[in-house]
């Protein structure tokens, strides 16, 4: 209408499996090393083997840690390690005396949207152009969701 504006999520099955592939470029590399820098961000490490990685960057101008890529080896999913990494990203939160945790996934992603509900996130935005202008046409919006501490 002229004064609001809604926005429905609905959880449905979608009739065929989403396959979305994603191409680094030497751009995400860059961006994420000088990020990795920053000293806000850990490897998972179980059994002398690497399984997992968290890269968090804070925000001085909104005093927010942003969750920038969190990832587990597939083998290792579904055992409680993804917990492990969000309460360790919570206690460099907490230790940094940030307001708010924030990270972006995408509606196509359910099975990340319910483990970021699982650990006390809430949807608190979308972005409908993020990823490219075809957005609504793919099913795919980015959701900017949070874990306010304040």
């Amino acid at each position: 209408t002229e004064n609001s504006i809604v926005f429905k999520l609905t959880k449905t099955k979608r009739e065929k499996a989403y396959i979305k592939k994603w191409d680094q470029w030497i751009e995400d590399k860059e961006r994420l090393i000088g990020i990795i820098k920053q000293n806000n961000s850990f490897f998972l490490e179980f059994k002398n083997e690497i399984i997992g990685v968290a890269i968090t960057q804070k925000y001085e101008w909104n005093n927010t840690l942003n969750i920038e890529m969190i990832e587990i080896k597939n083998e290792f999913r579904k055992m409680g390690f993804g917990t492990i990494i969000m309460k360790e990203i919570e206690s460099i939160a907490k230790n940094n005396e940030v307001r708010a945790i924030t990270l972006e996934t995408q509606t196509a992603n359910g099975i990340a949207i319910e483990f970021y509900k699982k650990n006390g996130y809430n949807i608190e935005g979308i972005d409908i152009s993020l990823y490219s202008n075809e957005d609504i046409k793919k099913e795919e919006i980015a959701l900017i969701m949070k874990k306010r501490f304040v």
